[in-house]
C-alpha cells in the first residue's frame, strides 16, 4: 500500500530508478534513502522478535543464511537488482516459491551444503532473465520509434 498509494512510495521508486532524475525533480534523495533504511530496520526488528518468539530462544546466529533466501525471493518476484522496479505481490510470490524450493530440496534429500548453490543458480538465472527482458523491451521501443 505504501509503495503504490503514497507520495513517499512514488519517491522511493523515483530514487531507486534514477537518483539524479529524482534530485532534478526536487526530491530530497538523502531523506528518502535514510527513511527507507529506518523502515527497513523497523521491519527487521519486528522479524527478529517474531523469529525469537517462534524459536523461544534468542541467539545471534538464529537467522544465519536467511539473507540468501530473502534475495532469492525478491529477485524471483521480479524486483530489479538495479532498483526502481518491483512490487510487494511479486515479492510475496517469490517468497512462496522460495519456500517451495526449500521444501522440495528437503523432500528430495538434497544435502544442506548444496542448498545455497541451488539458490545461487536460481538468483543468477532470475537476474539474467530480468536483464534480458529489459534489453528486449528497450529494443522493441527503439523499433517502434524508428
Amino acid at each position: 500500500f505504501i509503495l503504490n498509494k503514497t507520495v513517499y512510495g512514488r519517491k522511493c521508486y523515483a530514487v531507486g530508478g534514477n537518483p539524479s532524475a529524482a534530485r532534478a525533480s526536487d526530491i530530497n534523495v538523502k531523506r528518502i534513502i535514510i527513511l527507507a533504511y529506518v523502515l527497513s530496520g523497523i521491519a527487521s526488528a519486528i522479524g527478529g522478535v517474531t523469529l525469537t518468539a517462534l524459536n523461544q530462544q534468542a541467539n545471534s546466529s538464529t537467522a544465519g543464511g536467511y539473507e540468501l533466501d530473502v534475495i532469492a525471493a525478491i529477485v524471483i518476484g521480479g524486483t530489479s537488482m538495479t532498483g526502481g522496479v518491483g512490487n510487494v505481490l511479486g515479492t510475496l510470490f517469490g517468497a512462496v516459491l522460495t519456500g517451495i524450493i526449500n521444501n522440495g530440496l528437503n523432500l528430495l534429500s538434497v544435502s544442506g551444503e548444496y542448498h545455497p548453490v541451488v539458490k545461487g543458480i536460481i538468483i543468477i538465472v532470475a537476474v539474467a532473465f530480468n536483464n534480458y527482458s529489459i534489453k528486449f523491451i528497450q529494443k522493441s521501443k527503439e523499433n517502434k520509434k524508428g
